[in-house]
């Protein structure tokens, strides 16, 4: 719907009364504390006391402090992998003590071969990659069995530490904590001390958390628990015990600055135009804090930001009408934001991401100008999130985002003038989440998503509901969500569209079976992706899914899992089918520990593709055919020293003729516990493929016939010269060329006729790019980082030097071009220093 307006988003405040009245009007929910004796599995809920500790501890892997002789001892740890059920498989035996400044666990894990404990080493958060044996704890502040903090030490003592919410878990977090590690000749120990500074928890006299433990032996693959944790069960932190009676600890002040300094030297050599040829060196200093508020919430402002030693994206050829979505890389847009997830409206490489008018530059020319200039990232002036849940259960989080205009410089060729062009106004973003916690990892959100930019420009406001119902047993679940999206536009008289989305889904969550029913529409006029993203509008989907896992062995296998999804999609408005699929998966691993499945996609009857056509007539549609794909892959033990990844597989589309064939091999090859490297190269081939090519001057819109081929190679590798210090490198070469054989144009009823049509579009794309990192983490929190990073992008087509030789040429042939395109080297150096106020206050 679309309507003029000069007011603001009412709408908003409806959503967020609606909010306030079903989280705190609650008859039907009949909202109550959980009985600490509640737990989703059979067993007993465990339970330790706290117990203050009466002396000093030295954190140093040897637990002989003598206030750790009044811990009680958390034993009996149970298996939950490869056999649920058994007693674990060496002893385990753990003691807590607090006192004014943080937690101390003393965890002694028993072997009777300590000299086979695997101790690979790694990166920081890589404790469940790397292979090694390792300990973890995790918290449930609140005691709601939906939010925990999790930290991880392996037996090389290399620490990773994960939150865990409604959301999901997020495995960027990263606390401030120190750790121990010490071998014996019965086991080993590990020694740890969480600052309270590191954790969120309620300002109340007395307290009683969740608290969860596990352990991995990697030789035998096992994984225990000291709480039961049934992999049946629905969730991770619902199944955690409870550590009791923490007296009198208050949330401290929790301030710290984190300081930086990057010096970069950037140089760009072309060698066919040396006359572009390039080099600058600059400095570079800003600052990240993080401030408490109060015991719940936290400031976090990053001033200056400095993203240039963020890995480069694995660009591709994109042929479809989709954008690509690329992974979030920057460290304050991963850490502590997975509040921020709800109803997928937050895509925070919107921030600081490509200007709006970025392609828009060249439609601006006059005759006789080139473009000299047209960056392709908008400058961010800074950053700051709010974030943290009361005592009540209720999370809140706000994040705001400054980014300045960016401009394109025009050059006449014959007269040398200049001229610039706006391509990004200042623009201002912001993003507002409520969620509340309820019994039986029940919960209810809002999330309001806001877009400002100055001058006559768009503005965005998407405010959306998100919901999920358990019953008491939590094998059941009703979840859905909703959201309006509003678009100001400026330009034209601040006409206002308001558009919607919606989706429900019923399941059954626990057991062996398990079931899914989704229905989900987005009408035409919805769009969040002024800070989301979102693929296409418009459309209806209704979907079943079943899934049944095997989690205890049988006959040769370890375990089994399988899917199964039958889907629909209808184009909303005007109504009409759209397509029909089914895709299954089946995967086993064995007793040996080698993983294989099987996989198929199938669509059995004709639909229609509204979305290659690229045309804003929804009556127009490409008529799409039955196809079936199918294939398997592999996975070897990971303990071994090589190990190996693959699968291979393979398309057929009748009604074109149609063949694609798909290959991945993937070696890893663990030299020692310190060296490691890992080599992927995928192989994709499309025959007869059909796809969009071009829209003629009359609307005419032209399909071509053609042959893709895509060949992928990644090597990576990392060193670690201690558990603190790591080098590790990515090298990837991409190559993707594609050979039109034949054009048709698009007629009535998506049906593609023969036609005259001959332009010039094969293409092949090479993108190189080389990554080599050191990061030295010489204090708590604080750090040294070496980044080179290169990277060429060659690109052939029309009026190109070799486009008359794409059909011919080779992979060799356009690996050994690429490194003659342009290409840009980048050396930094980034020195990040940790100062915490309370680690100050006890020095001083």
């Amino acid at each position: 719907m679309t309507v003029a307006t000069n007011t603001p988003t009412q709408s908003t405040i409806f959503w967020i009364a609606t909010f306030f009245m079903l989280t705190f009007y609650q008859p039907a929910f009949a909202q109550e504390e959980a009985s600490v004796e509640e737990t989703t599995s059979n067993k007993p809920m465990k339970t330790v006391p706290a117990i203050k500790a009466q002396g000093m501890i030295k954190v140093d892997g040897k637990l002989d402090d003598p206030a750790w002789q009044q811990a009680k001892v958390a034993k009996d740890f149970v298996t939950t992998s490869p056999t649920f059920g058994n007693t674990a498989f060496q002893p385990t035996e753990v003691k807590i003590l607090y006192d004014d400044q943080a937690i101390y666990v003393g965890a002694y894990l028993y072997d009777s071969q300590p000299d086979s404990i695997l101790r690979e080493m790694g990166e920081r958060d890589q404790t469940r990659s790397v292979n090694a044996d390792y300990f973890a704890i995790g918290f449930d502040t609140y005691n709601d069995d939906q939010n925990a903090f999790i930290f991880y030490v392996t037996a090389a003592n290399v620490q990773a530490d994960i939150r865990f919410s409604n959301e999901g878990q997020d495995d960027s977090w990263n606390a401030v904590w120190f750790s121990k590690v010490n071998i014996v000749e019965d086991g080993w120990i590990v020694e740890m001390a969480i600052p309270y500074a590191s954790l969120r928890f309620p300002e109340k006299e007395v307290q009683d958390w969740g608290m969860g433990m596990e352990r991995r032996i990697r030789r035998i693959r096992e994984f225990s628990t000291w709480q039961e944790h049934d992999p049946k069960g629905n969730g991770v932190v619902a199944q955690f015990g409870s550590i009791n009676g923490f007296k009198d600890i208050e949330p401290p002040l929790r301030l710290s600055i984190t300081p930086y300094t990057s010096f970069y030297t950037d140089i760009y050599r072309d060698q066919q135009e040396p006359s572009n040829n390039s080099s600058a060196r600059f400095i570079r200093g800003g600052m990240d804090l993080k401030y408490g508020l109060n015991e719940s919430f936290t400031l976090d402002m990053i001033l200056i930001p400095d993203f240039g030693q963020v890995a480069s994206d694995d660009l591709i050829l994109n042929l479809s009408a989709f954008e690509v979505r690329f992974n979030e890389r920057r460290n304050f847009f991963t850490e502590g934001t997975e509040l921020y997830n709800k109803v997928d409206l937050f895509y925070s490489r919107r921030i600081g991401g490509r200007p709006d008018d970025f392609y828009a530059v060249e439609d601006w020319l006059e005759e006789g100008e080139e473009i000299v200039k047209n960056p392709s990232d908008v400058q961010m002036y800074n950053a700051s999130k709010l974030s943290g849940r009361t005592k009540k259960g209720l999370g809140v989080g706000f994040l705001n985002s400054v980014t300045g205009k960016a401009f394109a410089t025009i050059e006449h060729t014959e007269t040398g003038e200049e001229r610039r062009v706006q391509t990004a106004p200042l623009t201002n973003y912001n993003v507002f989440v409520l969620d509340k916690t309820l019994k039986n990892t029940s919960y209810i959100g809002l999330i309001n998503t806001n877009v400002m930019r100055e001058g006559a420009a768009r503005d965005a406001n998407v405010t959306g509901l998100d919901f999920r119902w358990s019953n008491k047993a939590q094998s059941y679940a009703l979840s859905g969500s909703g959201a309006l999206s509003q678009i100001f536009d400026h330009d034209n008289e601040d006409q206002l569209t308001l558009g919607h989305k919606h989706e429900l889904q019923l399941s059954k969550t626990s057991g062996e079976f398990r079931w899914f029913l989704t229905h989900s529409s987005i009408d035409a006029q919805y769009d969040h992706n002024d800070l989301g993203f979102l693929r296409n509008n418009n459309e209806m989907t209704n979907s079943v899914a079943f899934q049944y896992n095997k989690f205890s062995p049988f006959s040769i296998f370890n375990s089994l899992w399988s899917y199964t999804n039958f889907q629909m999609t209808h184009r909303n408005k005007p109504f009409n089918f759209q397509e029909a699929s089914i895709f299954g998966n089946v995967g086993v691993t064995y007793k040996n520990f080698v993983s294989h499945g099987i996989f198929f996609n199938a669509r059995p009857f004709a639909g229609r593709d509204f979305y290659d056509p690229r045309s804003d007539d929804p009556s127009i549609f490409l008529k799409i055919y039955p196809f079936v794909n199918g294939g398997t892959w592999i996975s070897s033990d990971y303990r071994k020293a090589l190990a190996i990844d693959g699968n291979i597989g393979a398309n057929y589309l009748p009604h074109w003729d149609a063949k694609s064939f798909f290959i991945r091999f993937g070696p890893r090859w663990r030299i020692n516990d310190r060296f490691s490297v890992r080599y992927n190269v995928n192989y994709n081939f499309f025959n007869n493929q059909v796809g969009y090519a071009a829209t003629g001057d009359k609307d005419e819109i032209y399909f071509g016939e053609r042959d893709n081929t895509t060949i992928t190679n990644v090597l990576s590798g990392k060193y670690s010269f201690t558990s603190r210090m790591n080098m590790n490198f990515r090298i990837r070469h991409y190559w993707s060329k594609v050979v039109y054989d034949d054009f048709m144009e698009l007629g009535t009823e998506g049906i593609l006729n023969e036609s005259g049509y001959d332009g010039e579009h094969n293409t092949s794309y090479n993108f190189f790019n080389l990554n080599i990192t050191y990061i030295w983490e010489f204090s708590p929190g604080s750090e040294l980082r070496i980044v080179w990073k290169n990277d060429i992008s060659h690109f052939e087509y029309e009026d190109t030097p070799f486009y008359n030789t794409i059909p011919e040429d080779g992979f060799l042939t356009n690996f050994n071009r690429t490194f003659d395109a342009p290409q840009l080297n980048s050396l930094s150096v980034k020195l990040l220093y940790y100062l915490d106020y309370q680690m100050l206050k006890r020095r001083g």
